[in-house]
Order: C-alpha cells, then sequence, then structure tokens
C-alpha cells in the first residue's frame, strides 16, 4: 500500500478534515464518525482496488452505507463528502491512515467492516485477485488475523466452504450481535446478516449418541423390570 498523502503521526480530527475537505474538531469524533469513516475507506478501497469502479459494485456500496444513515440527514451529507475524497486523494491506499480511524474500534467492528468488504467484493458473482490482495493487506494493517478474513470470503461467495469448522465459529462468536447492541441498531442488523451466511455445523457426535442404542442400559432396564414382576408376584400370592 503506497502513500499519495502525508498522513503519518496526524490525529483523528486532521485525517477527517482531509478526507471530508471541511474543519473537523474533536468533539465531532464520535464512535460511529470513526466506524462509518473507516468501512468507507475500505469500501472504496475495494471497489478500486481492480483499478476500475464497475458500476455495480458502486450501487451496492451506496447501499450499503445508506444502511447506517439517514436519507438527507447531515451524516449523509459528510459520507458523500467522504467517499469523493477518500477516492480522489486515494485515502484507501494509505495505511498510516486506516490505523488511525480505526484506532477506537473493537476486533468485531474490524471484522464486521471486513465482512462488508467482502460481500461487496462477491457481489459481480466472483472476487477478484486483486480484491483479496487488497483485504489481506487491510486485514494485516488494523490487526485482524488472516483466518477471519478467509472466512468471510469462502462463506460470502457461497461457493463451496472452504474454511474449517473452528475458524467459522471464531469468527462467528467476534460478529455476535451482541457485541454491538451498545453501539448502533443498523450495525447490529448488518452483524446479524454477517452472521446469517456462516453456516452451522450439526453435532455428529450428538446426533451419533442419540441415534446409538445403549445395550447396556437396555439389559440394566431388563433387569429391573424382571426384579419388578418378581415383586408384584409376591405381593400378589
Amino acid at each position: 500500500m503506497t502513500s499519495t498523502l502525508s498522513v503519518i503521526n496526524l490525529s483523528s480530527a486532521e485525517i477527517l478534515t482531509q478526507i471530508t475537505g471541511q474543519e473537523i474538531q474533536s468533539h465531532h469524533l464520535t464512535h460511529r464518525v470513526m466506524f462509518l469513516a473507516s468501512l468507507s475507506t475500505v469500501l472504496v478501497g475495494v471497489s478500486y482496488a481492480d483499478e476500475k469502479l464497475d458500476t455495480q459494485e458502486k450501487i451496492y456500496l451506496k447501499k450499503i452505507l445508506s444502511q447506517f444513515v439517514l436519507p438527507e440527514s447531515s451524516t449523509s451529507k459528510m459520507i458523500g463528502l467522504m467517499l469523493q475524497n477518500i477516492a480522489r486523494n486515494k485515502i484507501y491506499m494509505q495505511p498510516d491512515a486506516l490505523k488511525t480511524l480505526v484506532h477506537t474500534l473493537s476486533n468485531s467492528e474490524k471484522v464486521l467492516m471486513l465482512g462488508l468488504g467482502c460481500k461487496l467484493a462477491t457481489v459481480d458473482g466472483s472476487v477478484e485477485e486483486s480484491e483479496k490482495q487488497y483485504l489481506r493487506k487491510i486485514a494485516q494493517v488494523i490487526s485482524i488475523d488472516s483466518e477471519h478474513l478467509n472466512v468471510l470470503l469462502s462463506c460470502l461467495a457461497e461457493k463451496g466452504i472452504s474454511a474449517d469448522w473452528q475458524a467459522i465459529e471464531k469468527a462467528r462468536y467476534l460478529l455476535d450481535p451482541q457485541h454491538f447492541q451498545n453501539i448502533d441498531p443498523a450495525i447490529v442488523k448488518a452483524a446479524s446478516y454477517l452472521c446469517s451466511k456462516l453456516p452451522k455445523q450439526a453435532n455428529p457426535e450428538l446426533g451419533q449418541a442419540r441415534k446409538k442404542p445403549s445395550y447396556e442400559k437396555l439389559e440394566s432396564f431388563q433387569g429391573f423390570r424382571g426384579q419388578l414382576s418378581a415383586i408384584c408376584d409376591e405381593l400378589a400370592s
């Protein structure tokens, strides 16, 4: 990831000022704004990973972000400015900027952000290698284990699950909607959607235990039944 704009050691407010083109003060930096700025950066990066902006991807990108804001709201207008400047200044290619933006986000929020990026990459029916490489770099920059990204790409592509079940359960834990309940209902909804895309494994051992007859228990029961029958005979005589 190369840099086209010096952002090293800049504060979140300074980076957002560059992204929005408006003066941003520290009191504007709510947790929600930081999440949306980070998400917008990743989504734009996925869209431009193959050096072209596909119309279908552009529509779906805006659809994803529209879930988090009300139309015509100040936040919606701010996101519109973000998308323009992130693309114009190639902020999505600047690891230091993204590191600063995600500084206050939890691992669950970072994985959610990656998941939405993966979903955008699959919208045209296939994930380009350039998109995979970009998402891998993002995962590394924001310190998220690559196995979580592999799970998301595998499950969202819906062309056969190649991730192992242990990795899927780890991703499911991080995307548990309970981790987002104190943040934003829209974020909870997005987490629930991604969770629904993760397959659930039936417990084979439990199934076998239910189907396999217990001959020891049956033999024991028959013994008790014999004893009970003998007692009944004695009482009846």
